[in-house]
């Protein structure tokens, strides 16, 4: 389903590439495409097999190939990167750092922050993880996926320096900079 929507929005860019120029057809990814890369990403990427994931991913690098008329065999990254545009992968670690932020600083309700502890809640000794979320246990692979252990997982991969921002918006630009300049650092297959 959502796949044939984001196909509908390609097929709508490659149609007008012919007729607009580049900044239009960016304003028509961004307008009809990106928003399904964005929306509910924390659940759906979470919770959807790699397959889907992967799908998805090819159709952004079409929206991108189709915006910009690039031929199947260059690469998409120099462009994106260019552009400061998230993959997906990215923005779902965007968004669920952005959550885990307004987790941990309590911008929302307690009851979120009790599936969440650290460390130093379990024991009292001085460890260099002890400010760290304890990722819970796991057997399945749903469960692996969950954002109990992804979200924490993440949390603790985020710096020190940007977990510490002030407001969730400096917070936002600062995990953003750093995903983009980073862009190997979350391993997604670890996390």
């Amino acid at each position: 389903m959502l796949t044939c929507k984001i196909s509908k929005g390609i097929g709508i860019i490659r149609k007008m590439s012919n007729i607009f120029p580049r900044d239009i057809l960016l304003c028509l990814y961004y307008s009809l495409v990106h928003p399904y890369f964005v929306y509910c990403n924390i659940i759906w990427s979470c919770y959807s097999n790699n397959s889907k994931s992967d799908k998805i991913s090819i159709l952004q690098r079409k929206a991108i190939r189709a915006v910009f008329k690039i031929k199947m065999c260059d690469s998409v990254s120099t462009v994106m990167s260019s552009l400061n545009l998230l993959t997906v992968m990215q923005i779902n670690i965007l968004q669920i750092g952005c959550l885990m932020y307004q987790i941990v600083n309590g911008l929302l309700p307690d009851s979120l922050f009790g599936i969440f502890y650290k460390n130093s809640d379990t024991h009292s000794y001085h460890t260099r993880s002890k400010n760290k979320l304890c990722i819970p246990k796991h057997r399945t692979k749903m469960r692996e996926q969950s954002i109990h252990v992804v979200g924490a997982r993440i949390w603790n991969l985020i710096p020190d320096n940007i977990k510490t921002a002030i407001t969730l918006p400096a917070f936002k630009n600062l995990l953003k900079t750093f995903i983009l300049k980073e862009k190997d650092y979350f391993n997604l297959k670890s996390v």
